[in-house]
Order: structure tokens, then sequence, then C-alpha cells
């Protein structure tokens, strides 16, 4: 009986290991067709927001047995797809910067870069990569530090014993007497190359890539790391406040 209870958890182990686990059904680079161009969308990255006033980078790269291909770069929201550069030149393998001016977009925490590449085969195949989630907003409103920042810290941060005046993770104290002093101006610890809070540069603070859980240089979880991540209307005061220069006020 022993040896028989054996070969069935066997045979199920094998079924689950062939079978897959789940209802994962992401598409991987293996399971594409043979000869289908693979496209990787790195930028914009998921969390990350954009003013009307900017210019957002759409960074991907497409790789293929043939050498040169053209492709299509979109935006979409929801049901509406917006071009952004239509028949462009590409070649396997090189990395590629697109361009898109937001000045006439519509402020949306929904976009998503596609980017859609055709090779030279006969018959021709193409390859879609897709960007993560990304906003583009209105300009940055005032935001005063003191009623609308700190009490995310006091409410999301300082407990748990996270970013406490007692055991302050990565040496990061949110407490309100300090926490504007920790944070603009100085280099993170997990990315030293990289200040908590550039004044007038989101995209540049590495406090917003953990609260956005992604970035350049992110190490580690997203932050908080034992509380609810922050809604998109919290992460954009953070935004509009560091783009309005951190102040203090």
């Amino acid at each position: 009986m022993q040896s028989r209870v054996l070969r069935c958890r066997i045979l199920l182990c094998v079924t689950a290991i062939t079978s897959g686990c789940g209802n994962d059904q992401t598409q991987r680079p293996d399971a594409l067709p043979p000869g289908t161009p693979l496209v990787v969308v790195s930028g914009p990255r998921t969390g990350e927001a954009f003013y009307m006033t900017q210019t957002a980078r759409v960074l991907w790269t497409v790789t293929d047995d043939g050498a040169s291909l053209v492709c299509d770069v979109v935006a979409t929201d929801g049901a509406n797809t917006i071009p952004i550069a239509l028949d462009v030149a590409a070649l396997s393998g090189a990395a590629t910067m697109t361009p898109w001016t937001l000045a006439t977009v519509s402020p949306s925490d929904g976009y998503v870069a596609q980017v859609t590449c055709t090779d030279a085969s006969s018959p021709p195949q193409s390859g879609t990569g897709s960007s993560g989630i990304f906003a583009v907003t209105g300009p940055p409103q005032a935001v005063s530090y003191a009623s609308q920042i700190q009490p995310l810290w006091a409410a999301k941060c300082v407990t748990n014993a996270c970013h406490d005046n007692v055991t302050p993770q990565a040496r990061l104290n949110l407490t309100a007497a300090v926490s504007h002093a920790a944070l603009v101006g100085v280099a993170s610890q997990q990315c030293p190359s990289t200040q908590l809070v550039n004044p007038g540069a989101p995209e540049q603070s590495y406090l917003m890539f953990k609260l956005q859980g992604s970035g350049p240089c992110m190490t580690g979880s997203r932050m908080p790391k034992t509380a609810p991540a922050f809604s998109p209307a919290q992460l954009q005061l953070v935004r509009d406040w560091i783009t309005n220069g951190a102040p203090n006020n």
C-alpha cells in the first residue's frame, strides 16, 4: 500500500511540473513561435508619472533573427490608442528611445506604452512588448509638507518600528521633528549616487523609487513594507511636493 501511495505522489508531482502551476498565463520568450521578434519595453516603469509639460521616454529593445525591423510605438489608455511614432526603423539588439511629448495628452493613471515590431521574413512576423502602467498628470499643485506629507509618514512609515526614532531602518528617521532634514539632499543608503529627495526632480529621487516600487537603482521592497502601498493620489502629493522644490512648509 505504501509503495502504491508513493507512486501516486510521484505521478502527481510529475503532472504538476509538466502542466504548470495555477493560472499563470504570462507569455515567456521561449513560448513565442519560432522567428517571432522579441520586444522588451523597459520604460516607463510601473508607477512612474509625468507632467503634461514633460516628455516621456519609451525605452525598448527588439531581438530577432533578422537584422532590421520596422516598429510602431503607441500608448494605450483603456480602449484608447494614441500613436507615438510609426514605421520606426530598428536594428535587432539595439536599445532605442522614442520620445513622447505630453502637452496634448489627457491626464490618466492608466497609460501603457506598446511597441510592435515586424521583421522582413516571408511571411513577415510581428512581436509586441508593453511597458509598466504609468500616469500623465496636470501641473503640480501647491503642497504643504507639514499638513499633507508628514501625515503620510506618520500613518504609513513611522509605525511598526520601521522609520521611527528608535530603530530607523536604513537610518531614515521620518518622525516630524527630523524627517525633512533626513530626506532632502541626503544620499540614499541603498543607492548612494541618488538623493532620497532631489528638490525639483522626483524622477531622480530615491524616495519616489521606493514609494512607487520601481526605479533605475531601486533595491529591496516597495515602501512602506508592512502597510498598504501609497495610492496614486498620495504618490502625486509627494511628487508635486518634490517638483515644487521640496519646501519645509
